[in-house]
């Protein structure tokens, strides 16, 4: 059957990843999904973005490989509200698993959008939407945010992998505006015990300790770094007195 809207997918080993393969087919509203791998992330979104806009394709969904769409009619919802919209875009929250609370995730955008790609670099704070985290779209560009509603749209990171999770914290905390969201996880790992937000805190931790540049992109200075601290349990004192360090402008950053 024939669509106009396209799924987009960047994978990266996500433990998450058969599970939004199945979600996205399950839709009724027919849909088709694109996996894009092996690349890191700048290349990546660039990749998938200029993809979407030579296709035939009105709309594209960009459905990380760690979201699992909550029900079978998201498609249809996100055609329904854009199509009633002036907006070029939308974005509607997902529930995060090691926040336990909602989280923007889903982005849908129509074949009108336009992004500045200017030597973007998704983790750079000058590249960042400091708003919402998003990658900038160009000026005129209209988006509508769907945060906090009675129902999220998608599950984050609900099964991710052991690598997923440690690289989950380390992000989080050389993010901007992030604070918030580190607390979250470490509150929740210290109110659960489990070894997911452990090693997302230990994530926190090596990104707290850490100055490579490479060591945030999976690769060998990943794998390095992870094993070095997969192991360890969370210093909860220490990572607590770094984390209330941070700040909501800005945090540490390195250039990816």
């Amino acid at each position: 059957m024939s669509t106009n809207v396209m799924v987009g997918t960047l994978y990266s080993n996500e433990g998450d990843f058969t599970r939004c393969k199945e979600s996205v087919k399950s839709q009724t509203y027919p849909c088709h999904h694109e996996f894009f791998s092996g690349m890191d992330e700048s290349t990546g979104y660039k990749t998938l973005y200029k993809y979407f806009k030579d296709s035939k394709f009105d709309y594209l969904l960009k459905l990380d490989a760690d979201m699992v769409l909550k029900h079978n009619n998201v498609v249809q919802y996100l055609v329904d509200k854009i199509s009633s919209s002036n907006a070029h875009a939308i974005t509607h929250h997902v529930e995060d698993y090691f926040q336990l609370m909602p989280i923007n995730g889903i982005h849908f955008y129509s074949q009108k959008t336009e992004w500045n790609f200017d030597g973007f670099k998704p983790f750079m704070l000058k590249n960042i939407d400091t708003q919402t985290n998003f990658a900038k779209m160009k000026k005129g560009m209209r988006r509508t945010v769907y945060f906090r509603y009675p129902d999220v749209l998608a599950w984050h990171c609900f099964w991710a992998s052991p690598k997923q999770s440690f690289r989950y914290g380390y992000h989080r905390f050389l993010k901007p505006n992030h604070r918030d969201s580190c607390c979250n996880t470490f509150d929740n790992y210290i109110a659960n015990r489990d070894d997911s937000r452990r090693l997302a805190c230990m994530g926190m931790w090596a990104a707290s300790n850490h100055t490579d540049e490479n060591a945030g992109n999976y690769g060998s200075e990943f794998d390095k770094m992870f094993n070095q601290y997969c192991k360890k349990q969370v210093p909860e004192r220490k990572l607590a007195k770094r984390i209330r360090a941070l700040n909501d402008s800005s945090s540490k950053l390195v250039n990816w």
